[in-house]
């Protein structure tokens, strides 16, 4: 936790308010305390100031993966008041998670391959839908993936002042679209076509 807010107050030139992390031993009760319902079948929740986790007791995650991640959602929501997408956020914290560490990379080249084969992959300017539509937890789990890839993509592209810059964006109400233009200098429709282009090529690599 404390090399997380390090790096991530260095990255990011801000120290957020203090954060609240709570660790449960059981995932029930962490469901319960996150969501009101037992059973969430996640591992970790960020809203802001406040973190839920499933704690490093019992063998199950990579503790230290799931709390940088969640981490970094702080950081997001603090500097976009907000107002960040979800495929954004999610894609930033798996970014990050990845630049911390190299092994922690969300890579499931095998299952976006297969998505692609059957035409289950969202667009750059659909990935919003990927999660919000996601028809079962293993196409949430490709709305994950194609988020992380896109925001490597992004990151590894334009740089983290440029991610800052349209996190600041976000906070004036801004759309993806207007910020790309504003501060990448090209349209949702560019970058989508850039993105695109480079995800496939990876995503052969990899898988050859």
């Amino acid at each position: 936790i404390t090399a997380a807010r390090k790096a991530l107050d260095g990255g990011y030139g801000i120290k957020i308010s203090p954060l609240r992390i709570e660790m449960y031993a059981e995932p029930d009760e962490f469901s319960v305390r996150t969501v009101g319902t037992p059973a969430l079948g996640a591992i970790g929740v960020c809203f802001g100031p406040v973190i839920t986790s499933l704690g490093p007791y019992m063998g199950t995650h990579n503790f230290n993966q799931v709390i940088w991640h969640e981490i970094a959602h702080s950081y997001a929501i603090e500097l976009s008041a907000g107002r960040v997408p979800r495929w954004f956020t999610e894609g930033l914290s798996e970014w990050e998670s990845e630049v911390a560490d190299p092994s922690w990379a969300r890579e499931s080249a095998e299952l976006l391959y297969e998505a692609r084969r059957h035409d289950k992959l969202r667009k750059l300017s659909q990935l919003e839908l990927a999660f919000l539509r996601a028809e079962s937890p293993l196409m949430m789990e490709v709305a994950y993936a194609t988020a992380a890839w896109a925001m490597r993509y992004l990151g590894e592209t334009y740089g983290r002042p440029k991610i800052i810059a349209l996190l600041k964006g976000y906070a004036s109400g801004k759309s993806t679209d207007e910020l790309f233009k504003q501060i990448l200098g090209k349209d949702l429709a560019t970058v989508e076509k850039d993105f695109s282009q480079w995800f496939d090529a990876e995503l052969d690599r990899k898988l050859g």
